[in-house]
């Protein structure tokens, strides 16, 4: 293994250490810096690393230079040649007691400022490294325009070279050092080409507990981008995206990366409504990855997982007829969080990151006392079906299980009602039958006070020896063949998210239910 995989190795440790220590410590607000370089790779004129240098036939791009894999770099242009030689303009509004160097840097690196060289480093490194100026180039600096300059060369492997003039005491958070434009595709299909915002996931999201009192929020949201420090609500909103789709991909109409260091907020109108004796829930069926809802100003609550779905009560928030809801999200996809195959720049078997609302945002109106989920269990051996009620203060349910039009069983009780089914048709892969079930909340008394519609299928899972010993999955008590196709779930124009009209047919007609076959 080489000197630089092992370095690259301590620093995401030591950058682990540092996020954690972050939650417990508020940090001063970082200085920025500015990353815009004028480059170029053939020898230049003498006096490049002057002030009054003629620059204009240089390249213009994003620090930090190199090629990608180099440990400790994330690389926004590529520099792949012997030699690289780099301009930038800097200001000083003050000059600080501890000014120093952050770099990391390629072979026989030379740094100058106006001019004059303040610094010079043999050899690589493997991650970004802060250095203090001596005496000599510290009294350099004024108040000011400056001409921070770079010449770099590489002979062997990997290479990358960026450089900024910070204050030591409150280093910076550096922007995003790779391309904000997601990678470009022309695949698609179809059903992409037809997406809109009239049908953009239109269907019931939540098919095993469905209410006829719902609203879709799909369409298109104003959006902003902030600074990750910016905690109130932008006054101007200069974009707008097509929710659900992340703003990475090429169905939300906005193609653009979210940085680390960077807030993504959302605003609609929402029109509500109330009804006495009922509250109203808004759900979040996936936010990527730490996000805030607010309505009318206030905060409704939180969410940090950037794929398991939320809700909030918004009904002491609202009033009748226009709301206004806004939610923020930040998602640092290669730092602290799980990100499975996401990565800044993508590559390879890694893909393109997903940011923000990625699946549908929907309101429900419930009763006060509601079924909040339901749990069912089936048996093969004995053609059962078992439900148990989630969150209703131990009153009794009634279930009622449908075969098509035909009602083949009815029970009720408290905790958990176990109907058994005559004649049990079984699920399997050759005849994927379903039970539609329908379950009410009832009151003492035995009135109803909530009603749901789900569904389930009849089967067991378990394993067995074969007559060699080797153990084999069954389905129903009988050895199945366990094989399918590997689905990545990464879509061309909508990332995570497939298109609406691909999953539609997962979906059947009216019901909502996931069609099994």
């Amino acid at each position: 293994m080489s000197e630089r995989f092992f370095s690259h190795i301590s620093i995401r440790l030591i950058a682990a250490a540092i996020v954690l220590l972050s939650l417990f410590t508020t940090p001063a607000a970082a200085q920025t810096v500015n990353d815009q370089w004028s480059w170029t790779t053939q020898q230049p004129a003498e006096g490049w690393q002057e002030r009054g240098f003629d620059e204009s036939q240089w390249q213009r791009g994003q620090g930090g230079f190199g090629t990608r894999d180099t440990p400790g770099a994330c690389v926004a242009t590529e520099w792949n040649t012997d030699r690289i030689w780099l301009r930038k303009q800097i200001t000083l509004t003050e000059v600080t007691a501890q000014p120093a160097l952050l770099i990391h840097h390629d072979e026989d690196a030379v740094v100058y400022l106006n001019g004059q060289q303040i610094a010079s480093f043999p050899g690589f490194l493997s991650s970004y490294q802060t250095v203090p100026l001596s005496a000599a180039a510290a009294a350099l600096l004024t108040a000011g325009k400056h001409v921070l300059a770079v010449h770099c060369r590489q002979t062997n492997g990997g290479q990358f070279i960026d450089v900024h003039l910070i204050d030591a005491t409150n280093p910076p958070r550096l922007p995003r050092t790779s391309s904000l434009v997601p990678f470009d595709t022309a695949l698609t299909t179809t059903w992409g080409e037809s997406v809109t915002a009239e049908n953009a996931w239109t269907e019931y999201p939540r098919p095993r507990l469905v209410r006829d009192h719902w609203t879709c929020l799909n369409g298109h949201w104003e959006l902003q981008f902030t600074p990750f420090q910016q905690l109130t609500a932008p006054q101007k909103w200069e974009q707008k995206i097509l929710v659900p789709f992340a703003p990475e991909s090429r169905l939300s109409g906005v193609r653009r990366m979210l940085d680390a260091s960077e807030a993504l907020w959302y605003r609609r109108t929402i029109i509500v409504s109330p009804v006495a004796e009922t509250r109203t829930l808004l759900h979040f069926e996936a936010v990527d990855y730490e996000c805030e809802v607010r309505v009318n100003g206030r905060i409704a609550g939180t969410h940090i997982g950037g794929h398991t779905p939320f809700s909030v009560d918004i009904t002491d928030l609202v009033s009748a007829g226009e709301n206004e809801l806004i939610v923020r999200v930040v998602d640092a996809t290669e730092e602290f969080q799980l990100r499975g195959k996401q990565v800044i720049n993508p590559n390879g078997i890694w893909y393109t990151q997903v940011s923000g609302i990625w699946q549908t945002v929907w309101m429900e109106t419930v009763p006060l006392q509601y079924l909040q989920d339901v749990v069912d269990t089936t048996s093969a051996e004995r053609g059962t079906i078992s439900v148990s009620p989630v969150g209703t203060n131990r009153l009794p349910i009634a279930v009622d299980v449908h075969d098509g039009e035909t009602c083949v069983a009815a029970a009720e009780g408290e905790g958990t009602v176990i109907l058994t089914i005559p004649d049990a048709k079984l699920w399997s892969p050759d005849s994927p039958h379903l039970y539609d079930l329908k379950i009410r909340l009832l009151s003492e008394e035995g009135s109803t006070l909530d009603t749901v519609r789900s569904y389930a299928g009849i089967r067991s899972v378990g394993r067995i020896r074969d007559a060699h010993g080797h153990w084999r999955m069954t389905l129903n008590g009988k050895p199945i063949f366990h094989w399918g196709p590997l689905d990545q779930g990464w879509w061309p124009d909508g990332l995570l998210p497939p298109h609406p009209m691909q999953r539609c047919c997962l979906i059947s007609n009216g019901s909502g239910r996931r069609d099994s076959t």
